[in-house]
């Protein structure tokens, strides 16, 4: 009897409804839910973040929603973010998280 191939973590996040990737081709996206944040998926270094990002939440047990994508970095020029960034609980409610306003208030 054949083994059941086992799904990596980022189509176990799909599965689970934590990304979703939408899209043909070169026009394909990821959308990271917990934090609506959307990306080019087409990028080869977006898929290793978004691999990385949903290790985090099945290998390390990290939450979706505290897990922030492509936040700004204080003190930095404006174009300058980190790549993944875990938030404090204060910082995901849907009142106070902003990629922008969360950097500000982690300096």
């Amino acid at each position: 009897m054949p083994e059941k191939e086992q799904q990596t973590f980022l189509e176990r996040a799909i599965t689970d409804g934590h990304a979703k990737i939408t899209g043909e081709g070169k026009q394909r996206k990821i959308i990271y839910v917990a934090v609506n944040h959307t990306e080019r998926y087409d990028d080869s270094e977006e898929k290793v973040r978004a691999e990385f990002w949903a290790e985090l939440i099945y290998r390390y047990g990290y939450e979706p929603a505290r897990i922030g994508v492509e936040i700004t970095v204080p003190d930095r020029t404006p174009s300058d973010r980190a790549d993944l960034v875990w938030l404090s609980s204060a910082m995901t409610s849907a009142r106070n998280f902003t990629p922008s306003s969360s950097a500000r208030r982690t300096a």
